[in-house]
């Protein structure tokens, strides 16, 4: 071992720029106008260029790009989710556990379990959007030229980074080159190609140079493709041992975990007591939470940025255990 591991951030080509990006601070928002003219005399700016949703500035190294782009006047349309807060949202998920749902799945009378239950204990509980905060930032370095496409990265889906750059550029599939590094931390953060789209688009702009392209901490924070935001509200029947008697958990989830609907119909959610009959509900629910995860349908270079996702379902599990079970 001697520690020289190329890590993504590591790359180093000859020639090559630095670029620094910032994409809307609302999902679901666009770039309305920018003024370079501000910028383009500061030391070392080569360029500003449009990406997916924001701007890059590159530089002849990543601090001239960073401290470049945090001062050029840039305009947002920030969209319908302009005065989406967290507290909001809170709200919507606290009123999506008041509501009723119809059946998915039932085994048993749960709800009759729990009427008759010695003692019911109630708690909910509440988990907010969590990005994955990976230890090496997101960051992507790339060289466009007449013949061939480079990239180089850690990755966790080298054939989608490959298939990202192709459709960015338009090349031949077999004249894109992904050059798999070593990944500081990638928790699946490392699989959607955003960073690839960026970096590719930003070095299409600069005639053959290749470009690393570097995500600030705070931008990694800020969109990324996060665990969903959810609250449960969990009801235990117990029995006068104070045993487990019965349960049910209700749940709203954004429209993203609607995967689970179908795992929840045929009983392969693991929420149970042992043993037992089980009731599985699903509500409609007036949630309209701002969803940052991988979107769908498209065919461009916004196809695997965040987005918002409209709609949310409330779900409901209940479960009863027979006193055969025990």
């Amino acid at each position: 071992m001697n520690g020289t591991a190329t890590y993504g951030i590591d790359v180093r080509l000859p020639d090559m720029l630095y670029a620094s990006v910032m994409t809307c601070p609302v999902f679901g928002g666009k770039l309305k106008s920018y003024n370079f003219d501000a910028i383009k005399s500061m030391p070392g700016v080569k360029a500003a260029v449009e990406i997916p949703n924001g701007l890059a500035v590159v530089a002849d190294s990543f601090w001239r790009a960073k401290t470049a782009l945090e001062v050029m006047p840039i305009e947002w349309d920030l969209g319908a989710h302009a005065n989406v807060s967290s507290a909001e949202l809170q709200k919507m998920f606290r009123t999506a556990l008041d509501k009723d749902g119809v059946v998915a799945n039932e085994k048993g009378d749960a709800l009759a379990a729990l009427k008759s239950a010695a003692k019911v204990v109630e708690a909910d509980y509440e988990v907010t959007y969590l990005a994955h905060a990976t230890m090496e930032p997101m960051n992507c370095t790339a060289q466009v030229t007449p013949e061939r496409v480079d990239v180089w990265l850690g990755t966790q889906n080298p054939e989608g980074s490959l298939a990202a750059a192709a459709e960015v550029t338009g090349m031949a599939p077999e004249n894109v080159y992904v050059h798999t590094c070593f990944l500081g931390g990638g928790f699946g953060r490392r699989s959607y190609g955003d960073d690839v789209r960026q970096a590719v688009t930003i070095a299409k702009a600069m005639a053959g140079k290749p470009v690393k392209m570097i995500w600030t901490r705070e931008e990694d924070m800020r969109h990324d493709f996060y665990r969903p935001m959810a609250a449960f509200r969990f009801r235990a029947g117990l029995d006068a041992n104070g045993g487990a008697r019965s349960g049910a958990l209700k749940t709203p989830l954004p429209s993203k975990v609607l995967w689970m609907n179908w795992r929840m119909r045929r009983g392969k959610i693991p929420w149970s007591f042992g043993a037992c009959s089980s009731r599985t509900v699903r509500t409609g629910s007036s949630c309209s939470t701002p969803w940052p995860r991988r979107p769908t349908g498209g065919s461009n270079c916004q196809r695997a940025l965040p987005r918002a996702w409209p709609s949310s379902k409330a779900m409901v599990q209940s479960w009863a255990r027979s006193p055969k079970s025990r």
